[in-house]
């Protein structure tokens, strides 16, 4: 019965595509008789999933193949961190290996995730190709769309991945199925045919249901078979650069929020709150933000209204309560995805009492924080900080009329043992996945 069930969604996905389901040409299967096959890759890979099951599909549709399913998938493993377990893999004494990572790079690396994910795979590839070990790679897997961060991550940060993957592919003469593309036309395909249907176990979850990774394993059996009709949707993208604000000119402002001509960024409503579960209201979390400029330095006040202040110099800048600032000074035309120089996270901590503010960098490019002048006032339920940021710490000349990429957001962490959530300006993920994910600040002339 799931057999008939994935195979209708296949078949509508053919039809959806317009793609053949004959190839004109058979090409070589990636699998031999009597493969100890090795699924390598993060918590998606682990136990009885679409590995067990792909094998199980070779094995009950050409019992002459005699393979061996060996599980090989660590929960929350990125493919830097992959690369330790090499000794290990080679110890199981595999003759094909599939590997997928890439989702738990963006979690940790964010954007540098995705610009250094070709040479972490090949630290992966290499070596086991010397041991006399096939490859086989897997792009980055389709997430749930569910939620706008798991839309966001669909739309860039893990199709730029999977370019990546197949670059790393032709590169090294390795063969790359697309599993992102084979799992989004085949949700596309299913919810065609009944919006009930899921691949996922929750809304906006990476980790695909018992569906998902029957769909999982049917695609790359088909693929080891060189029977593959899934084809490659290339990534087409461009900077948005959506919504827009400007910075006033003014020579060293005491108060930005003073300034004539100023127009306030606001940070209250629904859709810029990342965890609506959490969030109770503007009296919960809301802020406003002012931007001034003048030759030396940006400049930024931010008033938050925040009913629980969790402060402490102590704790890293993103675990208490403050402000994430993003700052692209990449051209517009050169923003991407990836992590190129010019792109900067900061993160300014509320302190425990009122003055200077911790400063920190984030995982991006490196900015002299040092040189970066913040301090905080406290109130009621409130705190307000100013920001100075010197263009030489972000290795930049400003102009009248520059675009800059730019985004804020307010992380609110109401008590210690659970998890911050946050309110962001542009309302949509992380800009920390992806670096073209940033609204545009217009330096006014």
């Amino acid at each position: 019965m799931v057999r008939r069930i994935i195979g209708g969604i296949l078949l509508g996905l053919l039809m959806l595509t317009g793609m053949p389901t004959l190839a004109k040409e058979t090409p070589r299967p990636l699998v031999q008789a009597n493969d100890r096959v090795l699924i390598f890759g993060d918590s998606i890979s682990t136990g009885k999933g679409y590995g067990y099951l792909a094998v199980n599909l070779l094995n009950a549709e050409h019992p002459e193949l005699h393979l061996t399913w060996i599980e090989h998938g660590h929960p929350f493993y990125t493919a830097l961190r992959a690369a330790t377990l090499l000794d290990d893999v080679l110890a199981k004494k595999p003759t094909l290996v599939t590997i997928m990572f890439g989702t738990n790079d963006l979690g940790s690396g964010g954007a540098r995730g995705v610009s250094e994910l070709k040479n972490r795979l090949r630290a992966l590839v290499e070596p086991l190709r010397k041991a006399g070990v096939r490859v086989v790679l897997l792009t980055p897997p389709y997430n749930s769309d569910a939620t706008p961060l798991g839309k966001e991550l669909n739309r860039a940060p893990l199709p730029r991945m999977g370019e990546e993957v197949l670059a790393l592919g032709r590169e090294l003469h390795v063969p790359v199925f697309d599993i992102f593309t084979c799992m989004q036309q085949a949700d596309l395909a299913g919810r065609a045919k009944d919006p009930a249907f899921r691949m996922y176990n929750t809304p906006g979850d990476c980790h695909p249901n018992a569906t998902g990774h029957q769909i999982m394993a049917r695609g790359l059996a088909d693929f080891l078979l060189g029977q593959s009709t899934v084809r490659h949707q290339p990534f087409h993208w461009h900077y948005r650069g959506l919504p827009q604000a400007t910075a006033v000119f003014a020579h060293q402002p005491a108060d930005v929020a003073a300034l004539p001509g100023v127009k306030p960024l606001l940070l209250n409503t629904r859709e810029q709150i990342d965890d609506l579960d959490r969030w109770k209201g503007v009296a919960d979390l809301s802020a406003t933000a002012y931007t001034a400029w003048d030759a030396t330095a940006l400049y930024l006040t931010i008033e938050v209204t925040d009913d629980v202040i969790m402060a402490g110099e102590k704790q890293p800048a993103w675990g208490s309560d403050g402000v994430e600032l993003f700052v692209d000074t990449r051209p517009p035309a050169r923003r991407d995805v990836i992590l190129t120089p010019g792109y900067y996270q900061l993160l300014v901590a509320v302190p425990l009492t009122d003055g200077p503010a911790p400063v920190a960098c984030g995982n991006l490019d490196q900015c002299d924080t040092a040189a970066v002048a913040a301090t905080c006032t406290r109130g009621a339920g409130r705190y307000r900080l100013q920001v100075a940021i010197p263009w030489a710490a972000l290795h930049f000349t400003p102009t009248r009329g520059a675009k800059l990429g730019f985004d804020f957001a307010v992380n609110d962490k109401d008590t210690p043992d659970k998890p911050r959530y946050k309110a962001l300006w542009r309302g949509q993920g992380d800009d920390y996945m992806n670096a073209g994910a940033t609204g545009t600040l217009l330096l006014m002339k």
